[in-house]
C-alpha cells in the first residue's frame, strides 16, 4: 500500500493544486492521515518486543521481552 500511495500521492497533489483546489488537497490528505490513525487503533495486538512469526497463534503465545 505504501508503494501505491507513494506513486499516486504526487499525481493527486499536483493535480489538485494546479487545478486551484488547494483546500480540497489539504482536506484529502488530512482525511487520509485521520483514517490511517483510526486503522491503527484496530490492530489486534502490539508486536513491540515480540518475536515475529508467520501465524497469529504463535505471536499471541510469545510474551514481550522486558
Amino acid at each position: 500500500m505504501g508503494r501505491i500511495g507513494g506513486m499516486v500521492c504526487p499525481l493527486v497533489a499536483v493535480g489538485l493544486v494546479h487545478g486551484c483546489h488547494q483546500t480540497a488537497a489539504i482536506l484529502l490528505f488530512e482525511l487520509i492521515i485521520f483514517f490511517s490513525g483510526v486503522a491503527v487503533l484496530f490492530f489486534p495486538f502490539e508486536t513491540k518486543g515480540r518475536v515475529l512469526s508467520d501465524s497469529v497463534s504463535e505471536i499471541k503465545q510469545n510474551k514481550p521481552a522486558v
